[in-house]
């Protein structure tokens, strides 16, 4: 079984309640390579083991799912290639129904998809983005809460 953040077993789309990707949604083209261990490390996702644990993510058919835990949106799906160093992510699916995710902001979406890999998945210590439309550290603390939850308690991801 999983406990967020360390994987016994891959985690399957089958363990947690999911939706689909909404036909609203936006194609994003980023690169960012991975070596095959760290290829590997995706590949086991994350399971939430409280409520506490905002996030669903499993593998699937070379692409990496991401749900919010409580609602099972499906806010990104990166989809790798395999590359000569690897893998890569070639490009991103990204919610914009804003009945089910507020973010509408590209540049944001792809911090955010970056910080989620590195630090959830890759277990870098990897600092949170700053959100350009929150300036206080309060509600900067805040927003990271509503995002990832505990795991900003675990994550050695200060500035």
């Amino acid at each position: 079984m999983m406990v967020q953040g360390k994987s016994c077993r891959k985690v399957k789309k089958s363990d947690w309640k999911t939706k689909k990707m909404p036909s609203k949604n936006k194609v994003l083209s980023v690169h960012k390579d991975f070596t095959p261990t760290g290829y590997g490390e995706l590949q086991k996702g994350i399971l939430p083991a409280q409520m506490e644990d905002k996030w669903f993510i499993y593998f699937e058919d070379d692409q990496l799912y991401f749900h919010r835990s409580w609602t099972g949106h499906c806010i990104y799906i990166a989809e790798f290639d395999t590359v000569e160093a690897g893998h890569c992510i070639t490009k991103v699916i990204v919610n914009r129904s804003k009945k089910q995710y507020t973010g509408q902001d590209d540049t944001w979406d792809l911090m955010l998809l970056s910080y989620l890999i590195d630090s959830m998945l890759l277990h870098k210590p990897t600092p949170f983005p700053k959100h350009p439309a929150i300036g206080s550290k309060d509600r900067q603390v805040l927003e990271q809460w509503g995002i990832v939850g505990r795991h900003m308690l675990n994550s050695n991801n200060d500035e």
